[in-house]
């Protein structure tokens, strides 16, 4: 991971790079789409002990499970971070880098996340089911999960939801719309996709998009934004200001090290939380977790999503 410290070290450097905040407009300048009856607060969160960390929750989940991964295509259902027959070493990563996301929002207040990678097939959108689920059904906490990748909507097709309204008309319409939610679970909560758009840069810098995710975060408790590669297109570099920080997802061994350079560079060091290593072989794992976050899973390497 030395390599990565270095990238790191870059794009701290290089500040004329970094992508600058976008300048959310006042309510009265923007009517809002957001108009559901959803959950109208934020899962209480209970006294906290200094210095400790959520414990995750298995309460109910036997019951969960079958019902919400039969919302999956079986390519996907083996992938995925809970079940009973779940890799016990795949749910255990997700866990940590939730445990150290909470840790981080009381610390930063942090509740939007963006999750990306520098090209494809690197595993963001795995990365973002499988972190959505287990903020929501392990730590029970009230997630909704974007899937902001609207030239190739995975997660909509993962959940057979590739045909339905979602994200991408919603911010290209003229008119005023209902945002279309599909409840998951009691706590996670999807926006599709909707269907693909090789264009969608206008909606996606609109301010409708910048209001929608404001009014996300004051309805839950966490809202994970699965986007394009950084490497592929100009989606992430839009979103990242409109959210409070960006996860960089990298395929051990595979993701080359110049595209890794130009996602820090696009992202900016202030704005990347961390950085998820996927694939780690078994006799790296040392390594790994002296250097971040990371999952390894035998099971994974087939979605590379």
């Amino acid at each position: 991971m030395g390599r990565i410290d270095e990238a790191l070290r870059r794009s701290t450097a290089k500040k004329d790079t970094q992508v600058k905040a976008v300048e959310v407009p006042p309510d009265d300048m923007f009517v809002s789409p957001w108009n559901f009856a959803g959950p109208p607060e934020p899962v209480a969160q209970g006294p906290v002990r200094d210095g400790a960390l959520d414990e995750p929750s298995s309460t109910g989940l036997h019951v969960i499970w079958p019902s919400l991964l039969a919302r999956f295509k079986n390519e996907w259902r083996d992938r995925l971070a809970i079940g009973i027959d779940v890799e016990p070493g795949l749910a255990e990563q997700f866990r940590r880098l939730a445990a150290t996301l909470l840790q981080n929002q009381r610390g930063e207040n942090i509740r939007s996340v963006m999750i990306t990678s520098a090209v494809p097939a690197d595993g963001k959108t795995l990365t973002a089911l499988n972190l959505s689920l287990i903020l929501s059904e392990s730590y029970k906490r009230r997630v909704l999960l974007i899937d902001g990748d609207l030239r190739r909507p995975t997660i909509s097709a993962a959940t057979n939801l590739a045909k339905a309204e979602g994200l991408s008309e919603i911010i290209a319409a003229a008119d005023e719309r209902r945002v279309p939610l599909v409840q998951l679970t009691e706590t996670l909560t999807l926006l599709p996709g909707g269907r693909p758009n090789p264009d969608p840069l206008s909606g996606i810098s609109s301010l409708r998009m910048q209001q929608l995710l404001r009014e996300a975060v004051e309805r839950f408790d966490w809202v994970i934004l699965d986007t394009p590669p950084v490497g592929v297109a100009a989606d992430a570099g839009l979103l990242c200001p409109m959210v409070d920080g960006t996860l960089l997802v990298v395929r051990a061994g595979k993701t080359p090290y110049k595209a890794i350079e130009h996602a820090l560079e696009a992202i900016g060091r202030d704005r990347l939380l961390g950085v998820v290593l996927n694939g780690v072989q078994e006799h790296d794992r040392a390594e790994a977790y002296e250097s971040g976050y990371y999952y390894s899973s035998q099971a994974s390497d087939n979605v590379t999503s």
